[in-house]
């Protein structure tokens, strides 16, 4: 076996066809190592390069390109088909939008808007928003809440404090007797509850504490127009009343410590007027008035 030579002879192409002649990556190699690396290279190219498939490709080809692509580049994302509204989902989970909106990781909030978070949540889910962007959102809105929360706790406070310091020791009393009325007169469970609770304003407070003192007062001056002297009352239906208020312990008339005492003793001196007045006019004497 005769001696191996790497290096080329001169003009060693000159035994190639034409077409490969003229290809100039031959013009370069000087010996059959150059060429032997020139294989090697090509054929590691071949393994890991992709072949972009023309327009006339079909839909399959393309596909499986793409697929092929992001298995080499895991870390590229597609533009989707402005077409085709599950392409941007697609893209969206990879960003890190959820399954659905169950899955947004919210944390804590107020039990008084968490069902009006979830309907948002929904809303999030279905324009393809992603965890992050959702809990920005979410927390904006929680800490609005709080905000607005603090600033009505505040104005609560504000408006006790008027009525207490307008009413002092009788604050509890005039406050329970308010709810107590409210109920029996038939105001809605949202008024009452404002009563409760203090988000009812201090003049409305004090509007109703008047009221109620009317009711408690002659009987007469409530739903009346002022200076009605043609409003009268039977001695039966005056005594009945008397009788009412007797026979109820907890009526505000023996009760000197509540604020609607003087009025309830006052309505009663009224009634007894009323009663005997009514007894003059049936004396014997009545028929030849």
């Amino acid at each position: 076996m005769s001696e191996f030579q790497n290096e080329l002879p001169e003009n060693w192409t000159s035994v190639l066809p034409e077409d490969m002649r003229s290809n100039g990556v031959l013009a370069t190699a000087s010996s059959v190592e150059a060429l032997a690396k020139m294989a090697i290279d090509g054929r590691n190219l071949a393994n890991t390069a992709l072949r972009i498939p023309s327009d006339d490709a079909s839909d399959d080809v393309k596909s499986d390109f793409r697929k092929d692509l992001m298995t080499k580049m895991p870390d590229l994302i597609f533009k989707p088909d402005a077409e085709n509204p599950d392409g941007f989902a697609d893209i969206a989970k990879i960003m890190g939008m959820p399954e659905s909106a169950d899955g947004y990781t919210i944390g804590d909030m107020p039990s008084e808007i968490k069902e009006n978070i979830g309907k948002i949540a929904a809303l999030a889910h279905k324009a393809n928003m992603t965890d992050d962007q959702f809990k920005a959102i979410a927390a904006g809105i929680i800490d609005d809440y709080k905000a607005s929360s603090d600033v009505n706790a505040g104005n609560v406070d504000i408006e006790r404090g008027k009525l207490k310091e307008d009413w002092g020791d009788a604050f509890d009393k005039k406050l329970g007797l308010a709810e107590h009325f409210a109920k029996q007169v038939g105001f809605s469970d949202d008024f009452v509850a404002a009563i409760k609770d203090g988000t009812l304003g201090a003049a409305d407070m004090k509007a109703l504490d008047k009221v109620i003192g009317g009711f408690e007062g002659e009987g007469i001056d409530i739903g009346r127009q002022p200076g009605n002297v043609d409003v009268t009352m039977t001695p039966a239906e005056a005594e009945e009343r008397i009788n009412d208020i007797m026979s109820n312990k907890g009526h505000a008339y023996w009760d000197p410590s509540n604020p609607g005492h003087k009025a309830a003793v006052d309505k009663v001196v009224k009634l007894g007027e009323y009663a005997e007045a009514g007894k003059k006019k049936e004396g014997p004497m009545a028929a030849y008035g």
